[in-house]
């Protein structure tokens, strides 16, 4: 696995040479926040990663072709391409990442230095890095957020902070906050999944829950 990855890191810096490109991605800032996952399709509880970029490039945010996170240590590395991104404006800041980073055999990501890569279309990066203290910590089903489905409409329970709605596609089209209070929301006609969210403040981790089949 370290060859792979040395090599996957020789490509780059050959394509970064042969680049005219003289306007490479900045990162602004790494935020990254280890979750738990009730799986509803799987039926298994295990650990995700949420890892968002701020990064801006002169040629626009669409020139960001992948962003890689690797962990050195334990020969580990994960890409999030175009395919599989989030790209997400809060006030008036862009993030690109993603929230289903997951180890190959669903065991908890383990604690210590991981890099972020970011490389545009025309082969320029810029690296940073960030140190994850990641936990043992393991809730029953119960303790993840819930929704209960009513016609067009579905109801939160108070165990809720954001709920997402997602479209076939995999995108997000709706973000909604609950205020940690029951709330029911109407759904999106292009809505087909629902995932909801809330964070363990003793532990220090994201409960998610999810996909909701919006068709069921």
């Amino acid at each position: 696995m370290l060859k792979y990855i040395l090599r996957i890191e020789i490509l780059i810096i050959l394509t970064v040479f042969l680049s005219c490109s003289e306007n490479p991605p900045e990162i602004e800032q790494v935020f990254w926040q280890s979750n738990r996952f009730n799986d509803l399709e799987a039926g298994e509880i295990y650990d995700t990663l949420s890892l968002f970029v701020q990064v801006t490039d002169a040629d626009g945010i669409e020139d960001i072709a992948s962003i890689y996170i690797i962990n050195d240590k334990e020969e580990l590395f994960w890409k999030i391409s175009e395919e599989n991104r989030i790209i997400k404006e809060n006030q008036g800041v862009t993030w690109i990442g993603s929230n289903k980073l997951k180890m190959n055999d669903r065991s908890m990501f383990p604690s210590g230095e991981y890099r972020v890569l970011v490389i545009d279309e025309a082969g320029e990066r810029m690296e940073s890095s960030f140190q994850m203290k990641n936990s043992s910590f393991l809730p029953d089903s119960e303790q993840f957020p819930d929704l209960k489905k009513s016609g067009n409409n579905i109801t939160a329970d108070k165990n809720t902070s954001v709920v997402w709605t997602y479209s076939s596609e995999g995108s997000v089209i709706t973000e909604n906050y609950t205020d940690g209070s029951i709330k029911t929301l109407p759904l999106n006609e292009k809505s087909s999944e629902i995932f909801l969210y809330r964070f363990d403040r003793i532990s220090g981790t994201g409960l998610v829950s999810g996909p909701y089949s919006v068709s069921e």
